[in-house]
């Protein structure tokens, strides 16, 4: 219990907070950890359509709109193929691949911010496009984007510290044997969960 106490003195980025133990208070961190890959994958599907879509606007148009969705589109193709890397680690719980699509969430957060700004910036010259709604949508997802992130980095960091039952059974049920165990122990029964 001395390395789950250390991390709940972690922050995420150094603010964000200690490490999550739930997917939105209902469900288990791997629950959670396969909703968001299957998400990825089918935004990346729709990612990849988006992308050709807007490469043959580009070409056409040369305009830097365009230029910015299709990497955009790009990126999410490219987390559809590390979601599926995830996904197939999620079965065994083998921690590579989960480090890896932590370190490209992260990394995609911050281009995709840079690229919506690219967004905002040369659609501020177009008298058909709001910029305020753009502006407000941009921020509500890249909330909800570093949610996710964070998400991410918690499943990693449970795993690499070894919490794999917080991580399969969620935290009301390591709860619930936590405290059988206890009143196990004082009555001289031995548990063993592993």
């Amino acid at each position: 219990m001395e390395g789950h106490a250390n991390l709940e003195g972690l922050k995420f980025c150094f603010l964000f907070g200690p490490p999550f133990r739930s997917f939105l208070k209902i469900t288990t961190l791997k629950s959670g950890m396969i909703f968001i890959c299957i998400f990825d994958i089918i935004i990346g599907c729709t990612g990849a359509f988006e992308a050709v879509v807007f490469f043959i606007k580009f070409v056409s148009d040369l305009s830097y709109y365009y230029y910015f969705e299709t990497l955009i589109g790009l990126l999410d193709f490219i987390s559809l193929i590390f979601a599926l890397m995830c996904l197939q680690s999620l079965e065994n719980l083998s921690q590579g691949n989960i480090s890896n699509y932590y370190s490209f969430k992260f990394y995609e957060y911050f281009l995709i911010v840079i690229m919506k700004l690219g967004i905002v910036i040369t659609n501020t010259y177009d008298e058909n496009n709001l910029i305020l709604p753009t502006i407000l949508i941009t921020i509500i997802q890249r909330y909800l984007a570093i949610y996710v992130v964070k998400f991410v980095w918690s499943f990693d960091i449970r795993l690499n510290n070894n919490e794999v039952k917080l991580i399969t059974i969620g935290e009301q049920a390591l709860r619930t044997l936590n405290l059988q165990g206890r009143s196990a122990g004082s009555q001289g029964i031995q548990l063993n969960y592993e």
